[in-house]
């Protein structure tokens, strides 16, 4: 998404994202952690920012001098909570205030094109921004449903235990994962506490998926489909029916079928369909294959254009764009899509 961001004083910056600005900003200034610009004013702004990683989480403390407006004029797909240690900070719809946050205090949210956030002087915040790809891959392995398209934050302000709880998560996460870089088992340390934040927001803010999430955690799995899921998580990539699954699940095929409809609301071949595609998505974006007929016959798809179809219907995007813009990209120690990133800010004092 692409926001404009105006503080009082004229200055603009233009970055990928209302969260992401101040990554961005770090970006393009390797190592800064305070940034000066003046206006025509002569006012400075000074902006510190901290961004670190949790396994595809994204954590950021923020601290800025003058107030700004931030007006979004794209989607975003991502999950932003916003913690608020000082200051404040409003976002309207349509000219309405629908959230103010003051210290203590959590804002939830998605963003939508033509919102307006609105940021206090002398703000410091600390914002977890999760990917869509990262929620829909917690939903499928820790609840067992399949994930809907998208997942979005009811706007509110929320204060309290659920705030202070995932507060402090938050900062043992990080402390958690700095010191498991210095372990042989580090990236599977962050990716649990990666895990069980993106959990912890799913189930303690409310969401678009919120109802679907209660069932499927407070119900016990049937024992069927818990064998079912078992057998088709270690042969996803081979050509299984429902048949072997029944029979591998120790029932036969109708109450299997009836079993995962009752859970999932889904047949459990189209069960397996899914979480195929998550694969081949999981895959793509890590470079692990050369073509999409290859990636599809080994994922059990025996028609590949099929397979293309389904999977931009379900990400929304063809397997081949993945496949080429990974390809087309520059080679670089840096994941490629911080320079993008930094490319794409612009910083012009008026």
């Amino acid at each position: 998404m692409h926001v404009d961001i105006m503080p009082t004083s004229p200055m603009r910056f233009r970055c990928q994202g209302v969260a992401e600005a101040y990554a961005a900003l770090e970006v393009l200034f390797p190592g800064a952690r305070r940034l000066q610009v003046k206006s025509s004013k002569g006012d400075i702004c000074r902006i510190e920012v901290e961004a670190s990683d949790i396994a595809g989480v994204r954590v950021l403390s923020v601290k800025n001098t003058l107030p700004y407006r931030c007006i979004v004029t794209e989607p975003d797909d991502r999950l932003v909570l916003g913690f608020i240690e000082r200051g404040g900070q409003t976002i309207e719809r349509r000219g309405v205030e629908i959230t103010e946050s003051r210290p203590g205090r959590c804002t939830t949210g998605a963003l939508r094109p033509g919102d307006a956030v609105n940021v206090s002087a002398n703000c410091e915040r600390r914002i977890i921004c999760v990917p869509a790809r990262r929620v829909n891959d917690v939903i499928a392995r820790h609840f067992h449903v399949a994930p809907p398209r998208t997942v979005e934050l009811v706007p509110a302000v929320t204060a309290g235990a659920p705030r202070d709880a995932l507060y402090q998560l938050a900062r043992h996460a990080l402390v958690g994962a700095e010191t498991a870089d210095e372990s042989p088992f580090g990236s599977i340390v962050a990716k649990q506490y990666s895990d069980l934040l993106i959990s912890s927001i799913l189930l303690g803010f409310p969401n678009t998926f919120s109802g679907e999430l209660g069932k499927a955690s407070g119900a016990a799995t049937n024992r069927y489909v818990k064998r079912a899921l078992d057998f088709m998580r270690a042969n996803v990539d081979q050509p299984i029916d429902v048949d072997e699954i029944a029979r591998n699940a120790a029932c036969s095929p109708r109450r299997l079928q009836s079993a995962f409809r009752a859970h999932f609301g889904l047949t459990p071949m189209a069960f397996l369909n899914e979480e195929r595609l998550r694969l081949a998505e999981r895959r793509l974006r890590a470079g692990e294959c050369e073509d999409v007929t290859s990636l599809a016959y080994s994922l059990g798809f025996s028609n590949p254009g099929r397979f293309a179809g389904q999977f931009r219907q379900r990400f929304g995007v063809l397997p081949s764009e993945i496949l080429c813009s990974n390809l087309s990209a520059p080679a670089s120690d840096a994941p490629a899509t911080e320079p993008r990133r930094a490319r794409d800010l612009e910083v012009a004092a008026k």
